[in-house]
């Protein structure tokens, strides 16, 4: 235990430098194309997959990669750790990720967020927050990106009933689109709030589209039974022998 948490510390003192390397240097293109920028996302994904593995002896595999759709879809996933928001960058080609706008006022993180055209939500600000997201949603569309959402809104421990939020109901019927659940158990190894990460293998699985076309709350919970099945599958803390 006392190995593993030098290990972790080691993880932040490596890794914590090393992002902030990669966004200011992206950040310094912040009046060109998006395009310059565009390589900060997955870089900074394998950059993470390869500290964990090498330092903390933390890997990943990941599973239905053919489900994934080309063009307009909504990659909708499960939310455990601060690892879900770097691991798509290895997976998804140039996505739409949804975040929290509060974000974008932290430098050199929302030069970044906002360079590529990110997807920003206001809390608690009602219909003009659904406008906004909508409208950065139809465009991200409009350039056959991957819209990255975490449904939840935010974290959930390990085990916790997957609760969807009505925002991502609105996106499936307002951009009539494919929507990929995904599910993961990334918290039991690398917990929310927790600098503490354990050795093992995470597991990240897209599984099959859920097409457009049904009612919000047949939708939602359509996503969140099958989210909710697939992570009950692939918890390292039940026995499926």
């Amino acid at each position: 235990m006392i190995v593993q948490r030098i290990r972790s510390l080691i993880f932040d003192v490596i890794f914590y430098p090393c992002t902030f390397l990669i966004l200011a240097t992206g950040s310094l293109f912040w009046w060109g194309p998006r395009v310059l920028s565009g390589w900060v996302y997955p870089s900074h994904s394998y950059m993470t997959s390869f500290l964990l593995r090498w330092i903390v002896g933390l890997n990943h595999r990941v599973e239905g990669l053919e489900h994934l759709i080309d063009g307009p879809v909504i990659i909708a996933s499960k939310h455990q750790s601060a690892w879900d928001t770097f691991i798509f960058g290895q997976y998804l080609c140039d996505p739409a990720i949804v975040y929290k706008k509060d974000l974008q006022w932290l430098p050199p993180l929302g030069f970044i967020l906002m360079h590529q055209k990110m997807i920003p939500v206001s809390r608690g600000k009602g219909k003009s927050a659904l406008k906004e997201l909508m409208g950065a949603s139809r465009q991200a569309v409009e350039l056959a990106r991957p819209i990255l959402i975490f449904p939840e809104g935010t974290r959930q421990p390990p085990g916790a009933k997957t609760k969807c939020q009505a925002g991502t109901g609105v996106l499936y019927q307002m951009l009539d689109i494919p929507v990929i659940p995904v599910a993961l158990n990334s918290g039991y190894f690398w917990g929310r709030r927790s600098f503490f990460k354990k050795p093992g293998t995470m597991v990240l699985r897209f599984l099959p589209a859920i097409a457009p076309g049904l009612e919000r709350a047949q939708f939602l919970h359509e996503l969140e039974t099958r989210i909710e099945e697939a992570c009950q599958d692939i918890d390292p803390t039940i026995n499926h022998d």
